[in-house]
């Protein structure tokens, strides 16, 4: 009886520290605020730094001369520098280009200190004023023929129509390589001029 007695008091002890080791919950552990502190002000810091630095590295709008359709004068695109630039490249014999430059048109008033600017790639500076006609109410220019391929190579233009928002520092702030409706446009400008991003 006795030794039944030990065997049976042993097995429960076994029974109790397997119970204990296979089901028993973990401890509560407390929430670090030093952690927490730390990881808030570490993501503050990197979206206030991280934004400044994205807008010290954007890319500057390569400057090329440019010739007023109708005047004839020649000027630069650094000529806009101070004000917002709408920087449209189209061509001629190109449905999505007019439509794109009717859309400008609504817009080019829109603004007191937002510039709109189409610059045909087209050498045929007599065709590009007979289309255009006095029918736009923005600078229309033409490209030099020699800068016609650096000037596409510079902003890597794929098709037209080609849509750049520049900031008043020169900074290229949006690109689209599709037509833009003008209430789109509008809504990027206030948000450019707004928030400057």
């Amino acid at each position: 009886m006795k030794s039944l007695a030990v065997n049976y008091t042993v097995d429960i002890g076994f029974m109790k520290r397997r119970y204990d080791r296979d089901y028993s919950c973990p401890p509560r552990t407390r929430p670090n605020w030093f952690i927490l502190f730390f990881i808030m002000v570490a993501i503050f810091f990197f979206s206030y730094f991280g934004k400044r630095l994205s807008q010290n590295t954007l890319k500057v709008a390569y400057n090329f001369p440019v010739k007023d359709v109708f005047t004839g004068s020649i000027t630069s695109i650094t000529k806009f520098r101070g004000k917002y630039l709408v920087l449209s490249f189209v061509i001629l014999d190109c449905e999505p280009c007019e439509w794109q430059l009717k859309e400008l048109n609504k817009i080019s008033n829109s603004f007191r200190d937002v510039k709109v600017v189409a610059v045909f790639l087209d050498p045929d500076e007599r065709s590009v004023k007979e289309f255009v006609d006095n029918r736009f109410k923005f600078n229309v220019f033409t490209i030099f023929h020699g800068d016609v391929e650096l000037v596409v190579r510079k902003y890597n233009l794929k098709r037209v129509p080609t849509l750049f928002l520049i900031d008043k520092l020169g900074r290229i702030r949006r690109f689209y390589e599709k037509p833009v409706t003008a209430s789109e446009l509008k809504d990027v400008i206030k948000v450019v001029r707004r928030f400057g991003v």
